[in-house]
């Protein structure tokens, strides 16, 4: 993959961590986004992002010498902008908007920090946000990370094992494997889209979901279909796909939404060639953007009584997260992976 794909590939997961944060908005004030909007963004962002995550991993687990490494890069990446997140959440926007007092707030607010610091998700603070439209979740995205550190154990460990097989049945394995995944969700998508089940507090139908994506992508990545991935054929595709009915749409989306995401970043030209090399701000808008966006409702909508329009809320909260997320990434997740890199790796 040259540096021109990697551009694309680090703006297509800034649009889609916008894209969250653009659906998120809507949910936060309890509105009903519009049908027109609904149907061609839907839940899309953290799709896209897992597609692009999937094949990115895939590729970088392929150019590993040891799977300890491999983990290690991966716990580099997400680690130290997580802590970041969680130390001002819980130390800075905890203690100014709790309205519990401070001894009665930091009494509780331990399980918090402790549990996300491990990957295992906590959603409420004590005594924040409980006026906001959307009450109380500090950080609704925090449910994706575990998944996708799970992801990057199964398919680290798969890409390995599958190594380690004679060359003639190494792409077979990996395929079937893969496919069968992507034919689950799938399948349930079609004859039981209402089926719930909970494992470690979890909910699995949208984690499968999600993980066929991650999956598709890292399928692309190892049987090297790149040569596939055209964007003649699977964006038009996809604009069809969205017009398509539940639960066709859903299921449909399954397969194209992979591929034209990958066509895009394969083969269309860079918009920016160098900015989002050294911005690569997309999972700090990810990490911030929930958070941010339900201060400035308690801030404004809540506290002031502006009842603005998700459209303009959306605006600002983009700008307040893209400033966070610029100065985690160059402050905090820059210094941290050149240091640890150094100590690790």
């Amino acid at each position: 993959m040259t540096d021109k794909h990697n551009n694309n590939f680090i703006l297509l997961n800034v649009l889609g961590a916008c894209k969250v944060i653009f659906a998120h908005q809507f949910a936060l004030l309890r509105r009903p986004m519009p049908e027109w909007l609904e149907m061609l963004i839907g839940p899309l962002g953290a799709k896209m992002i897992f597609v692009v995550v999937g094949y990115l991993v895939t590729q970088s687990c392929l150019r590993e010498t040891s799977l300890s490494r491999f983990f290690k890069r991966r716990a580099i990446r997400i680690f130290p902008a997580l802590w970041f997140y969680l130390f001002l959440t819980v130390f800075v926007i905890g203690p100014l908007f709790t309205q519990n007092s401070l001894c009665g707030y930091f009494s509780d607010c331990w399980r918090f920090l402790f549990h996300n610091m491990l990957l295992k998700t906590e959603y409420l603070l004590p005594g924040i946000f409980l006026r906001n439209p959307f009450q109380a979740l500090v950080n609704a995205s925090l449910w994706s990370l575990p998944v996708q550190f799970a992801l990057y154990a199964i398919v680290g460990t798969g890409v390995w094992g599958v190594l380690h097989l004679p060359s003639r049945l190494r792409l077979p394995v990996y395929t079937s494997a893969a496919l069968l995944a992507l034919l689950c969700t799938i399948v349930k998508a079609v004859f039981w889209p209402q089926f719930r089940l909970r494992i470690y507090g979890i909910l699995i139908p949208p984690v499968s979901n999600v993980a066929s994506f991650f999956l598709t992508g890292s399928l692309i990545a190892y049987a090297r279909w790149e040569r596939l991935c055209r964007p003649a054929v699977w964006l038009p595709l996809y604009i069809a796909v969205r017009l398509l009915p539940e639960p066709y749409r859903a299921a449909g989306t399954v397969i194209v939404l992979p591929c034209a995401v990958l066509s895009a970043g394969l083969h269309l030209p860079p918009l920016r060639p160098q900015f989002f090399s050294f911005h690569n701000i997309a999972y700090g808008l990810y990490l911030w953007g929930w958070t941010v966006q339900q201060t400035l409702l308690l801030l404004l909508h809540v506290n002031r009584g502006l009842h603005l329009s998700p459209y303009i809320y959306y605006l600002l909260s983009m700008t307040a997260t893209a400033l966070i997320a610029g100065i985690s990434r160059n402050c905090i997740e820059i210094p941290a992976e050149r240091f640890l890199k150094k100590k690790l790796l």
